[in-house]
């Protein structure tokens, strides 16, 4: 999984500095790295509210909300479609939304 997440930001890296080369600028241009920033931007910011949200929920100890959070995950690896969208949006294949 985390190897076509990190290929997917090394190829949006190489089409940009091929831009860059194409157009003959310095690939160190900051308006260059800030467009591929802004491709990258959204989908990074949404993945760390996900893992935010997780460490939170399994930061509080309390018997009702344990209970409901292993029911949460369990339902979630038993809805086949539901776990293949997560798995997919973490892999970096599926964009936003997540659930449509």
């Amino acid at each position: 999984m985390f190897q076509t997440v990190w290929l997917s930001w090394v190829t949006l890296l190489i089409l940009a500095i091929a831009e860059g080369i194409a157009l003959g600028t310095d690939i160190g241009e900051a308006n260059l790295l800030k467009r591929y920033e802004a491709e990258r931007k959204p989908a990074n910011i949404a993945m760390m509210a996900v893992l935010d949200g997780i460490q939170k929920m399994y930061a509080v100890n309390f018997g009702p909300l344990n209970a409901f959070r292993a029911a949460a995950f369990h339902g979630a690896h038993y809805i086949s479609p539901l776990k293949k969208r997560i798995i997919s949006y973490a892999s970096g294949e599926q964009s936003l939304p997540l659930f449509s």
